[in-house]
């Protein structure tokens, strides 16, 4: 089955290849969520200028995710943002990650999709795929693939190779098979992969992510071209705990409000934000319920709590894609560094931690509630909280 009239890689993908932009304008965050001031001022709109921190960054290593949004509001509606279908009609470097398609609104217009990711409705749908434990389910991945082909509410899928995010990245699945066998192929246009350069990918069915089970899937990047020889990329599986989720594009397509604005702090969506690369150690409610199973430091799926008795619920972390590796990929925090824990208000903001800087190895807590009045929020790890609860985070105690 495939979305009707047929995707075709080499008509409908970008003719260009992915790229990175270290930082993203004022003007671009406008255009890209409802209702943002129109300067950076944190005394006339503190809420904006704190999210713009984050958001000036999301497309430090690669526009993934815009690229598969608007490829495929091209696809589906003809034109969008005032470019026509085909995608294809677009020039741009084909190989070497640089700099983008030729024309600079173009150019301008994925960056602006790339950051509707990060949108309000598309954060609160990550967090309830975490909370669904369906982060890496190829079967419901495959599932709502089909059910988005058949109903015109197309999907994009994000890959990662760990449970924590690493690599990650964003395609367009274009098409399903299922073989007697009971294997499933979701055949995939990659942002990394474009037709002109990387013909091979697709016509050697390279392009194809195998589904076994849930939980065992496999999607790699990395083949042998005729022209170009051995092309490396990263080797996606399930057995890695990496993700495998969709998110429907219904979600994404538009404007809408950053989780840090004004009228969504209406809703139930708290945001903590860990400052640097490091990790957390565990996050926890007064009542007990906690993410982790231990204190330690975590590198795998496994260690999230899974008792239902016990697992705290409505909090996951942010898909931040891109945000620090490879074009097109998000490399995940290095167990070796130490965070602060920061916020700003709109989210989950730090209400006057007791042990702010000791020694040795008790833990530091940050208890995080919606507080008013903000505090700068740096480049950091987002978790976001569905939760009226208070909640506290603990991370590795640091000394003087």
């Amino acid at each position: 089955m495939t979305i009707q009239p047929e995707f075709k890689p080499e008509r409908d993908g970008w003719s260009f290849i992915n790229w990175d932009d270290a930082n993203l304008s004022w003007e671009l965050f406008r255009r890209t969520y409802l209702g943002i001031n129109p300067t950076n001022d944190p005394i006339a709109a503190p809420l904006d200028s704190a999210y713009y921190e984050i958001y000036k960054g999301c497309a430090k290593h690669g526009n993934c995710g815009g690229m598969s949004l608007l490829g495929l509001a091209l696809y589906k509606f003809g034109g969008f943002m005032g470019y026509c279908a085909p995608a294809n009609f677009y020039s741009g470097p084909t190989v070497g990650g640089g700099p983008g398609p030729d024309r600079a609104d173009l150019h301008a217009a994925i960056n602006v999709m790339h950051g509707r990711q990060f949108s309000a409705a598309a954060i609160q749908n990550f967090v309830d795929t975490v909370n669904a434990t369906k982060l890496n389910d190829a079967d419901a991945a495959y599932k709502h693939v089909e059910q988005g082909l058949a109903s015109g509410d197309y999907v994009v899928i994000s890959l990662a190779t760990s449970w924590d995010g690493d690599d990650a990245h964003t395609l367009i699945p274009y098409a399903v098979e299922q073989q007697s066998s009971g294997r499933r192929f979701l055949y995939l246009w990659d942002p990394n992969r474009p037709w002109p350069a990387y013909k091979e990918f697709y016509t050697g069915l390279h392009n194809r992510l195998q589904i076994d089970s849930a939980q065992d899937w496999s999607y790699d990047q990395n083949y042998t071209d005729t022209t170009l020889g051995p092309v490396s990329g990263h080797h996606y599986k399930g057995s890695d705990s990496g993700w495998c989720f969709t998110i429907a594009t219904s979600l994404q397509f538009h404007k809408g409000p950053h989780p840090m604005s004004l009228g969504f702090g209406l809703t139930n969506l708290a945001t903590l934000f860990i400052e640097s690369t490091g990790s957390v150690t565990q996050i926890e409610d007064d009542s007990g319920r906690r993410m982790f199973k231990t204190n330690a430091r975590h590198a795998n799926r496994v260690d999230l709590e899974t008792d239902s008795g016990r697992a705290l619920q409505g909090v996951g972390r942010w898909p931040w894609y891109a945000a620090g590796g490879p074009r097109g990929e998000r490399p995940g925090p290095s167990s070796s560094q130490e965070p602060q824990a920061r916020a700003s208000r709109d989210s989950c903001s730090p209400a006057a931690p007791k042990q702010r800087t000791t020694t040795g190895t008790s833990p530091r807590f940050v208890t995080c509630r919606r507080v008013e009045g903000p505090t700068r929020a740096s480049v950091p790890t987002g978790i976001s909280c569905s939760t009226s609860s208070t909640i506290r985070v603990r991370v590795p105690e640091r000394t003087k």
